[in-house]
């Protein structure tokens, strides 16, 4: 082990200008993992019947230092040791000079296990050994007695498994271990956990770890956390056979492993007035969470503050279960879990104005008046403006009833049809920046700035997106009276300084621009009564830290909250069975926002890609779409992933709407236009799910030795 020795950032940290992929060192090797076959056996042997020289088997027992990774209190194996927990679990590395031969080398590699029956978790199959933890909100005795006592109940379950595929460069890096430092090429942006990774499985300290940064294909951050244990399996296999290592993610690993969403199934229950008024709602929330996810607890918190949305039931109970199964690790998608749960919620308010004979929007706003009675605290000023917009521009309230009297023609009467069955939804929804409920995380969030002797600034961070480096640049340059080039990020820290987190990692870009913000006032506040350099750090002040309350689980659960609606008009062919959307309105009150075409372009591509998620085997053409920023609050927010809670409940009760049956599990299914409009009138389903519709894992059946 090398003495500790004082690191300088430039030392630890370099950002490059080229994609790992495209790198190649002197003597590199290539690396691949060797999967498990089965989901659950204790491990006999791992073993390649003739290894041609120059390529190398390494296992759990050649890792020179930790055999598990700790990724915020939860372990997690390297190799696997002595057991696999799921079908694809990594149980060694192969590394060779020739890419295309390894792959074909390890193919044959042997694998003996002793299999073992083990029963397994589903999302409508709960047992109390597979609940990782639970949590319950409300007055839950006195929901469920209102709710039985109601004249009207509405009742709906749904699930969620939505998945976009990131095209650009797969997960991987280059490492290259030499005079005693390991040195990593990759688009790292979780510097202090990949740094520690490495550190722990080698066995070294992390200041002999070096990161050269290389460049990252679009904002894919969905599995920062298990890249820090791919980057120290690479680590390993450069360490142990003495020369570079490149490894990298086929694209069918990318999804199966690295980019996998969390299944969740979520139930509604509410009795509703003869307005729309809803009384009592109890929610049920059931995630599976794979067999790791490290932010498990902070996805469930975040689902819980989003299931009653942007409304206020009389009386409500919330219960949420995270369930572990045997299959592989989830991705970290704090921001995205709300759109399950709005997707859910969404389309439960749109069955209940169906129920009651009322106007979707007018329902939404009855119960959103309504006086607040749960904990959590927000701020939906706008939400009424936001919502008259997309109804006004959309035609929504003509357009809604007129598509209603179309759906009493005969089944016999719309098939023979020419002219296409039309409908139209609406959804409202919200989304935070700086989750609360992940107080470890915000509470260590600081923003530095330097303004030096020579009249720059220097804004201390590890860069955020192109675009946010921009917008904070403006901001600088505005408040401080700097041309903008004379302003620059610099990402350079100690070990000792480096920040835990990367900006933006869970959804705090509007919080870390809040602190620039008041980093820029106290530099002016000292410009002209100290000497340069000046150099401050702002974080959160008590008072902030104190407007969520972890242990009561109340108070203001987000930094700040922008509201948006969204309707969307669909038409569908009886003939071709083809689907059109004939226009999206989306209406935001987004805070502060410096470039309005920027936004909308922002706002507009996120609705294509979200198209993608719901529909995956077409794409859905769209004549229109239309966004509107609602001015508003000048604190800074976050849209990124706004549209992503908006479009499917909007999309699904469209379709609803036009088919005259409900849908509840997204991705729509590539058959839904036909099995509603199929020659079987008495089987209207769209979408068929399996209880809940979540995803089902089953046990192995028999038990069976010397499995290969």
């Amino acid at each position: 082990m090398a003495t500790k020795r004082k690191v300088t950032g430039k030392q630890l940290v370099d950002f490059a200008s080229s994609f790992f992929s495209d790198l190649r060192l002197p003597d590199m090797m290539y690396a691949v993992l060797i999967r498990s076959p089965l989901p659950r056996g204790k491990i006999r042997s791992i073993s390649h019947p003739q290894l041609p020289e120059g390529y190398f088997l390494y296992t759990a027992k050649d890792i020179p230092g930790a055999k598990t990774i700790s990724l915020l209190g939860t372990e997690i194996p390297l190799l696997a040791q002595d057991e696999v927990s799921y079908q694809g679990e990594p149980l060694g590395i192969l590394v060779g000079p020739d890419k295309l031969r390894l792959e074909q080398l390890a193919k044959e590699v042997i694998t003996r296990f002793h299999r073992v029956q083990d029963g397994e978790a589903t999302l409508d199959a709960l047992e109390s050994q597979h609940i990782i933890t639970q949590r319950t909100v409300g007055a839950g005795n006195e929901a469920e007695l209102l709710f039985a006592e109601a004249d009207i109940q509405v009742e709906g379950s749904y699930s969620s498994n939505c998945y976009s595929p990131h095209c650009g460069e797969t997960a991987g890096g280059i490492a290259l271990y030499q005079d005693n430092r390991l040195i990593l090429y990759a688009p790292v942006q979780w510097f202090s956990q990949v740094r520690r990774s490495i550190a722990a499985g080698l066995g070294i300290s992390p200041e002999q770890v070096e990161i050269r940064k290389t460049l990252v294909a679009g904002g894919n951050n969905r599995s920062q956390w298990y890249f820090a244990i791919l980057s120290a399996q690479t680590a390993v296999a450069a360490y142990l056979c003495g020369k570079p290592v490149k490894m990298m993610f086929s694209r069918e690993e990318q999804g199966l492993y690295y980019e996998r969403p969390a299944p969740v199934a979520v139930s509604y229950r509410s009795s509703v007035s003869p307005e729309g008024k809803i009384l009592a709602m109890i929610v049920s929330i059931v995630l599976d969470t794979g067999i790791y996810n490290p932010f498990i607890q902070e996805l469930m918190n975040r689902m819980i503050v989003a299931a009653v949305g942007v409304y206020n039931p009389a009386v409500y109970k919330i219960e949420a279960y995270a369930i572990q199964s045997q299959t592989p690790p989830t991705a970290l998608t704090l921001q995205r879990m709300d759109s399950q749960i709005f997707f859910a919620l969404e389309s439960h308010l749109s069955e209940i104005a169906r129920r009651v004979g009322k106007m979707p929007h007018e329902v939404r706003l009855l119960n959103h008046e309504s006086l607040p009675t749960r904990p959590f605290k927000f701020n939906f000023t706008y939400l009424e403006k936001v919502l008259k917009a997309v109804v006004d521009k959309s035609s929504f309230q003509r357009k809604y009833w007129s598509y209603n009297l179309s759906q009493k023609d005969s089944y016999e009467k719309k098939l023979a049809s020419p002219v296409p069955i039309r409908g139209i939804g609406i959804s409202c929804g919200f989304e935070g920046s700086g989750f609360l409920g992940a107080i470890r995380y915000i509470q260590d969030l600081t923003m530095g700035l330097t303004l030096e002797k020579d009249g720059t600034v220097v804004i201390h961070s590890y860069p955020p997106s192109a675009w946010v480096q921009r917008v904070w640049i403006k901001i600088v340059s505005k408040e401080l009276d700097v041309e903008e080039k004379n302003i620059r990020i610099d990402g350079n820290f100690s070990v000792d300084t480096e920040p835990l987190y990367p900006a933006g990692f869970f959804g705090n870009v509007g919080l870390m621009t809040q602190l620039l913000r008041k980093a820029c006032t106290a530099v002016q506040k000292k410009r002209f009564q100290q000497p340069l350099p000046i150099h401050v750090s702002r974080g959160l002040t008590s008072t902030q830290k104190k407007q969520w309350d972890q242990e009561s689980f109340s108070g203001s659960p987000f930094f700040s909250t922008a509201t948006g609606a969204a309707v969307v008009e669909v038409e569908l062919d009886t003939f071709t069975y083809r689907s059109l959307i004939r226009g999206i309105w989306i209406a935001v009150e987004g805070g502060e926002i410096l470039s309005p075409e920027r936004a909308v372009a922002t706002i507009k591509a996120a609705v294509r890609e979200s198209l993608q998620e719901l529909v995956t085997w077409e794409e859905m053409e769209v004549m229109d779409i239309s966004v509107e920023l609602i001015p508003g609050s000048k604190e800074p927010k976050q849209l990124g992933t706004l549209v992503y809670s908006l479009l499917p409940s909007a999309i699904s009760s469209a379709i609803s709407q036009a088919c005259n049956t409900a849908i509840s599990s997204i991705p729509l299914q590539s058959d839904y236009v036909y099995q509603a409009f199929s020659p079987q009138p008495e089987e209207p389903t769209i979408v068929q799910s399996e209880g809940h519709g979540g995803e089902e894992h089953g046990g192995e059946g028999e038990q069976q030795e010397d499995s290969e």
